[in-house]
């Protein structure tokens, strides 16, 4: 596994807990939160959803964007196959490898299937339902459970922003 995160090159600066408007949008296509890149808000929230879809990389091997494939978003993909009960479909099979291999005994399978739920849940399409980062963290770290994750919105932009 190559890691490919890099050069982000967005930050801003404001107020803790305040919500940032912009008319310009910048950043990475993928990995931008949709109440961002639709309307210019940016909140804690987008930081979760980013980190939601490093971690969804990390575990499923893909990029964020795919333009050859027919879901080319990492998050669709990943969530269709969570729902449909195929969870194990979604890892990256260079971390399952053989069950005796060192990845599989340093990473059980439930633990890597713990961290794909709460990269999908991190990159959910609405604001309200994202944790905050200290739950994903406490989530990742199995000291709190990965809630049961909520359906997303079958279409509606203001669903998206609304909590």
């Amino acid at each position: 596994m190559r890691a490919r995160v890099a050069d982000f090159g967005l930050a801003k600066q404001g107020n803790e807990g305040e919500s940032h408007l912009t008319t310009r949008i910048a950043g990475t296509h993928g990995y931008l939160a949709p109440e961002y890149a639709l309307y210019g808000q940016l909140t804690e929230k987008s930081d979760v959803y980013s980190f939601g879809i490093v971690v969804l990389e990390i575990m499923c091997g893909r990029k964020a964007l795919d333009l050859s494939s027919s879901t080319f978003l990492i998050t669709d993909w990943a969530w269709s196959l969570m729902k449909a009960g195929r969870l194990e479909q979604v890892l990256d099979p260079s971390l399952l490898g053989c069950e005796d291999s060192v990845v599989s005994r340093r990473y059980p399978r439930m633990i890597m299937e713990r961290f794909l739920l709460v990269g999908i849940l991190c990159a959910h399409l609405m604001v309200a339902l994202r944790p905050t980062m200290l739950d994903a963290l406490r989530m990742l770290e199995g000291d709190i459970e990965v809630p049961t994750i909520p359906d997303r919105p079958l279409y509606g932009n203001d669903m998206i922003v609304s909590g």
